[in-house]
């Protein structure tokens, strides 16, 4: 056995002896701390009440010191320099005159220095400097410590004694009562100890040892119940994680934005992937964010409160499905349909609302495109209307037969040409969808020009303008066929449009050109008119609904031939000025991409 296990441990004592001891332990800490605590005070107060009275004792010294130096009596100074020496603590004095030069010194300066000045009738003559130290302080207060201590090393055994004694009547049967409690409650002995006692530790025991005996009850049948509800908990979790799982899924694969929000704060409960992806922020970013926050951030809508379906039913108590225009992020205008729809709980009350927002942009893109078609049609058929009713009233008035025939064939002709429209209305359509498939054919392209001569002179007679129509720098002849190879409808409408824009912005009583050049890879169609384009609409000539200057101008004929153009796998462009007049060319390759794959 060695000595350290031969020394007992603190808790190997009993209660009594422990609580002894800590209260003797307390007991010493305190009594030290107040020690200590009045140890430094009283040393300081006595420190600054010496001070105090040292510079008490140089005042009244550089008052009996100003006549002896003022007259420079050099036994006066030394008479009074040995008289401050003489007060307890000082250790060095010295007199300095008003310059700062030392005249007389007693001992050493090291100490702690005071400085009083000797003034006579207010005039500063010199001052004097006195060197002190606090050491018989420390020593009195000491020597008052050591005996506080040796008191203290005397009374606390006899304290430690008599807390000992006197806790021995109610601790004992506390001890014992302490250790049956730290026992398992199954094992409930018939009695506890001190449950006899009539004081409160007796009241104690008692309703301890009924405590055990209900909680060692209890405890069997806890037991059971635990494993019951583990079994429950288990089963409902799966039912919950199956269904949790089911619910993500769900929302998953629903394309359409959804978020769950709570109406009181509108901060974000939920939200699906499509969200996540929409917004471009992730779940855990999106949870607790604040719904207007997330959508003003991402510029959805301007921050008006009736253009927000939450907004709105938070305010009226009710909402309908908003369309909201804003910018993509390739500067696309976009659409989306946002609604609300509210959750309700048992208690027929409304605390969150599902939020779900549609891109409805192609949707829109469609019905307007499907609108544009329409004007197009309409803005198309108006020409060959017009120039079947103007041959028809050339009719009325001539009597050769030959022309009457030509004129009825150019009738024929412009409403086979305006069935033909009506019938493939959603070719322009297709066009902008890039579905349109091109059906090139063999054409005489002189006949066609001849036929929008006949077309196009009403106009030019409204308008008094004349036409040119040259082949390269030459008049056209009639009789010279050109072949072409393109879609004979399309090409006739695009000339058609941009004759009629030319006659349009033709000031009268000029002429309006249309010049064909046939190159080695395309064809250069080209009018040209002494009219100039304005300026503001310069930069967006092929745009949709881009008029200027004309009355019934819809903006789609330059629009229409541009697809056209663009279809044949040509292109087409524009140049004005003051100087030359507007010039539309149009430039076809002689074989169209449909074709050259065929």
């Amino acid at each position: 056995m060695n000595v350290a296990d031969m020394i007992p441990r603190f808790s190997d004592f009993s209660l009594r002896t422990r609580l002894a001891l800590r209260i003797a332990l307390i007991a010493a800490v305190m009594t030290a701390v107040g020690v200590g605590i009045g140890f430094w005070t009283g040393t300081a107060y006595l420190a600054r009440s010496h001070e105090a009275s040292i510079r008490s004792h140089m005042r009244l010294a550089s008052v009996a010191l100003a006549p002896s130096l003022l007259s420079m009596d050099y036994l006066g100074l030394q008479r009074q320099l040995d008289m401050v020496m003489e007060y307890e603590g000082i250790i060095g004095a010295r007199i300095l005159d008003q310059n700062g030069h030392a005249l007389l010194e007693r001992g050493t300066m090291n100490g702690a220095v005071l400085s009083e000045p000797i003034a006579v009738e207010g005039a500063v003559t010199g001052r004097i400097d006195v060197a002190f130290s606090s050491q018989p302080i420390r020593t009195g207060m000491l020597y008052v410590l050591g005996v506080g201590v040796l008191l203290f090393i005397g009374f606390v055994p006899l304290f430690i004694y008599l807390v000992w004694r006197i806790s021995g009547h109610y601790l004992l049967d506390l001890s014992r009562l302490t250790e049956r409690v730290e026992t398992e409650f199954r094992d409930v002995s018939p009695e506890y100890p001190g449950e006899r006692r009539s004081d409160e530790i007796g009241v104690l025991a008692s309703a301890l040892h009924r405590r055990d005996q209900a909680l060692a009850a209890n405890i069997q049948a806890l037991e059971k119940y635990q494993s019951h509800l583990e079994d429950l908990v288990q089963e409902r979790t799966a039912a919950l994680r199956r269904s949790e799982m089911l619910g993500r899924t769900i929302l998953s694969g629903i394309p359409e934005a959804i978020a769950l929000v709570e109406v009181s704060t509108q901060s974000v409960l939920d939200v699906n992937e499509a969200f996540e992806v929409f917004y471009e922020r992730s779940r855990a970013d999106l949870i607790g964010a604040d719904i207007r926050e997330v959508l003003l951030h991402a510029g959805r809508w301007s921050g008006n409160g009736h253009e927000c379906p939450i907004g709105a039913f938070r305010d009226t108590g009710g909402s309908q499905p908003v369309q909201v225009k804003f910018s993509g992020v390739s500067g696309r205008a976009m659409f989306l349909e946002v609604a609300a729809w509210p959750v309700v709980n048992e208690n027929e009350e409304v605390h969150q609302l599902v939020f779900m927002q549609r891109d409805v942009t192609e949707q829109n893109r469609v019905a307007n495109l499907r609108k544009d078609v329409e004007r197009i049609v309409h803005h198309d058929l108006r020409t060959p209307l017009v120039g079947i009713l103007g041959v028809a009233q050339l009719m009325m008035d001539e009597n050769d037969p030959e022309l009457v025939r030509t004129y009825s064939e150019h009738i024929i002709e412009s409403g086979r040409r305006m069935l033909e429209m009506l019938t493939n209305s959603m070719d322009l359509f297709n066009m902008e969808e890039g579905r349109y498939v091109l059906r090139p054919e063999r054409f005489n392209l002189t006949a066609m020009i001849r036929m929008l001569d006949e077309e196009t002179r009403p106009l030019r007679e409204q308008r008094g303008v004349k036409t040119a129509f040259l082949l390269g720098d030459d008049p056209l002849d009639w009789h010279v066929s050109l072949e072409m190879v393109a879609e004979k409808r399309h090409v006739h409408s695009m000339l058609l449009n941009l004759l009629n824009n030319a006659v349009e912005a033709a000031p009268r009583g000029t002429s309006v050109a249309l010049r064909v050049q046939r190159a080695d890879a395309a064809w250069t169609l080209e009018t040209h008119n002494m009219g100039v384009v304005p300026e503001e609409i310069r930069e967006h000539f092929f745009d949709r609904y881009v008029t200027a200057g004309k009355p019934r101008g819809t903006g789609l004929g330059t629009y229409s031939a541009m697809l056209i153009a663009r279809i044949h796998g040509g292109r087409i462009t524009f140049s004005t000025n003051e100087e030359q007049g507007t010039r539309v060319t149009v430039e076809l390759p002689l074989i169209p991409p449909s074709a050259c794959s065929a």
